[in-house]
């Protein structure tokens, strides 16, 4: 889980943090010195049954490129990003990244490492830009998906909740978790 940028919570998802996660450091571990905040909400979400699910496969399989970005977009749309990217994300990512124009989901959701004034101008080029002789067909969202293509899609081996399915003292962990 990299929640840098952003990650979405379901109702229920942010009820069972905050009613059986939150309070219980056995269920929601504290960090030990300087926390990776995503890494521990992801470790409290499955300690109580909040199924993960990838993003990647949220809407049709014409679209299955990274919609939560790591890294900002900048660092993506490098030909030449070889150097750019982080070893970790080359790591942690089980499905290749790619860059240049094919690098992410044209519906992105959030890119991390994002400064205030790029904001501003992703901003006007999506919503106020209408470059000339360029048609702008408004797209509607997808219809919304039934409990049946959920469980296809974002399949999930995670037990009921009520004891940690990730024990983090059961680790060997570097000092900064």
């Amino acid at each position: 889980m990299s929640g840098g940028a952003a990650y979405v919570l379901s109702k229920e998802a942010l009820r069972r943090f905050m009613t059986t996660a939150f309070h219980n450091s056995t269920l929601c571990p504290r960090a030990q010195k300087f926390g990776i905040e995503d890494f521990y909400m992801g470790v409290c979400l499955q300690n109580v049954g909040v199924h993960l699910a990838d993003a990647r496969f949220a809407l049709s399989a014409a679209d299955n490129k990274p919609k939560f970005m790591p890294l900002d977009l900048h660092t993506y749309m490098s030909t030449d990003n070889a150097t750019q990217l982080s070893e970790w994300l080359l790591t942690m990512t089980p499905y290749a990244v790619e860059s240049g124009l094919n690098c992410c989901s044209n519906y992105s959701i959030a890119f991390h490492y994002t400064s205030p004034w790029r904001m501003y101008m992703y901003e006007f080029f999506i919503y106020h830009f209408r470059a000339f002789g360029v048609q702008h067909h408004a797209k509607s969202l997808p219809a919304k998906l039934s409990l049946a293509e959920v469980t296809r899609l974002f399949p999930s081996n995670y037990s009921d909740y009520g004891k940690p399915l990730v024990d983090l003292d059961a680790r060997n962990r570097p000092d900064n978790f």
